[in-house]
């Protein structure tokens, strides 16, 4: 097996210094970069569902809005006819 080693030029102990170089370096890129992007792209998920949220809050009243529009035109419509009816009765008496 040493002689495989041997012939294929590996060099076991500048190996090892490269696993440990490799463990340290995943280390401080974990803790330094990984952890502080998952919280910010948690954050931002956050975000971006509570605007979901709004929208969808936004469109219902929206909806209730043009009923309650609707059923006030309507109102004033037959006003303006009661109006019309009466000034027109008026009119011809």
């Amino acid at each position: 097996m040493s002689e495989l080693i041997e012939k294929l030029g590996i060099d076991w102990k500048l190996l090892l210094a490269q696993g440990a170089n490799f463990l340290i370096i995943l280390a401080v890129l974990r803790f330094t970069l990984y952890k502080p992007l998952i919280r910010i792209l948690a954050e931002r998920r956050a975000k971006i569902d509570q605007g979901l949220r709004d929208a969808a809050q936004a469109g219902k009243r929206l909806g209730e809005v043009e009923v309650l529009g609707k059923e006030r035109l309507a109102t004033v419509e037959k006003e303006a006819v009661k109006i019309a009816v009466s000034s027109k009765s008026d009119s011809e008496t």
